[in-house]
């Protein structure tokens, strides 16, 4: 069994025209390559995990976050809210791992 893990952060400080702070329908940070140390052989099952977050004050909590474009290299981690939720910043752990 091969297992690699890391940590993922963003916030409205980092990216231009940040999504996830305005808006009153869902939103959706378009992404980011995580990229694996090495290769895995195939591709690898992964695990997110929401380990922080800062949302504004006076809306409910609502985020969601997840994994696309999974390959043996890597994989694209997505940010994603909805009605009046503004999501100031949001850190991520993930963990890939496969059966080599």
């Amino acid at each position: 069994m091969r297992i690699e893990s890391g940590k993922f952060s963003v916030s409205a400080e980092d990216v231009e025209n940040w999504p996830l702070l305005e808006g009153k329908s869902e939103r959706c940070f378009p992404g980011a390559r995580i990229r694996f140390d090495e290769p895995f052989a195939s591709p690898p099952k992964v695990h997110l995990g929401i380990t922080e977050f800062d949302i504004l004050e006076g809306t409910n909590t609502r985020l969601k976050v997840f994994a696309s474009e999974v390959t043996n290299r890597g994989f694209v981690i997505h940010v994603k809210t909805w009605c009046d939720t503004r999501v100031w910043s949001v850190e991520v752990d993930w963990l890939a791992h496969s059966d080599e």
